[in-house]
């Protein structure tokens, strides 16, 4: 009679953790997994917590990621838009065709450039995300925004303009600071 009550008890902390690892696996993060016991039951227990842990950190970061290369082809796409409709007026001189041209390429390089750092959600997967530490110009990075957006802008009446001493140094990842200059002039726009 003991060792079918220990059994079914057993049985019964065997069954919660079955049911806790169909939720993990059904995208499910938000219950956790316990298990108070000091057998190898609970120790099966505590590596589910860690597990589903992991999974919902990576899950949100995916997430996170998503919606920021959304936004990061939507503001290049929007600047080529942009130009396109300009480049349509045929009063328009041949020096500025040229620079609208230029920053056109440079828009499509940063497309070709979002589109490698896709693969940053596959480093985050395995932890291996880095972020590089330079020497960046904070003033060239915001003229370059400028220079990305002035279309757009000026299509919007909203001029965007740098106001800043020669050269502002900060030791940082050049593209993740673009990236984010990028998003808060898009978002002011």
């Amino acid at each position: 009679l003991v060792g079918y009550a220990a059994a079914r008890l057993f049985a019964r902390r065997l069954r919660r953790l079955e049911q806790a690892a169909e939720k993990i696996a059904a995208g499910n993060f938000e219950e956790p997994v316990i298990d108070a016991g000091r057998d190898e039951v609970g120790q099966l227990a505590r590596g589910f917590e860690r597990m589903r842990l992991r999974l919902s950190t990576l899950d949100r970061a995916r997430g996170e990621f998503i919606a920021n290369a959304s936004h990061e082809l939507r503001t290049p796409l929007f600047s080529l838009s942009g130009f396109l409709e300009l480049l349509d007026d045929e009063e328009l001189d041949e020096a500025t065709r040229g620079e609208f041209v230029t920053a056109m390429r440079e828009q499509v390089t940063r497309l070709t450039k979002l589109a490698t750092d896709l693969l940053d959600l596959s480093r985050l997967d395995v932890g291996r995300l880095r972020v590089e530490r330079e020497a960046v110009d904070l003033v060239e990075v915001a003229r370059l925004v400028a220079e990305e957006v002035s279309a757009r802008a000026a299509r919007s009446r909203h001029p965007v303009t740098v106001e800043a001493p020669r050269a502002l140094a900060a030791l940082a990842d050049r593209e993740r600071v673009l990236q984010i200059a990028r998003i808060l002039v898009d978002n002011a726009l």
